[in-house]
């Protein structure tokens, strides 16, 4: 088994609720979050796509799929992307699927178990993952932010300003009461 689903969901549980910018994370509180075994695989994830360069080559169609209102596709990347979402980080296309089919259904697999076992807990942060879209759990930060994006899209602001700005902002943002 590549994830002890006791061991990870234990962790999560434990640690779930220390979290106070929902549903933004860093990649320190991932592995606070989900533990070792969930490292692992997120570093074997990323060592393959280093070899590979599937991301490198993305054709940018999970951010609009998802509904994210940062998304443009004309950013080289996610403007927020050190505290991403936990559902980000542990999304992998449909590319990695070929050779890392098992790592990647791993990862989906406990993300579920986890969220499922914090809900039957009571534990209210669970809707906090619940993103993209950002709205649902981070509504002021989708309004702080979307000026920037205009700005960017209207040719005012760099890309890297844009993302500055909205990274600026994840970074004070913090969980709602829940």
């Amino acid at each position: 088994m590549l994830i002890d689903r006791n061991k990870t969901v234990a962790c999560y549980i434990k640690n779930v609720q220390t979290l106070t910018r929902l549903p933004f994370v860093t990649d320190e509180e991932m592995s606070r979050l989900f533990g070792e075994d969930v490292e692992n695989v997120l570093l074997q994830l990323a060592q393959y796509d280093k070899e590979t360069q599937l991301c490198a080559d993305c054709q940018k169609r999970c951010c609009p799929v998802a509904h994210c209102e940062i998304y443009d596709v004309a950013f080289p990347a996610c403007p927020i992307y050190p505290l991403r979402p936990v559902v980000c980080r542990v999304h992998y296309c449909h590319l990695f699927q070929q050779d890392r089919g098992s790592l990647v259904e791993a990862l989906s697999d406990i993300f579920f178990d986890c969220m499922n076992a914090a809900e039957a807990a009571g534990i209210p942060h669970t809707r906090l993952f619940d993103s993209p879209p950002l709205a649902r759990c981070a509504p002021e930060f989708v309004v702080n932010a979307q000026p920037f994006l205009q700005q960017f899209r209207d040719g005012k602001i760099s890309a890297e300003q844009a993302a500055a700005e909205m990274m600026a902002i994840a970074e004070k943002h913090r969980s709602p009461a829940v």
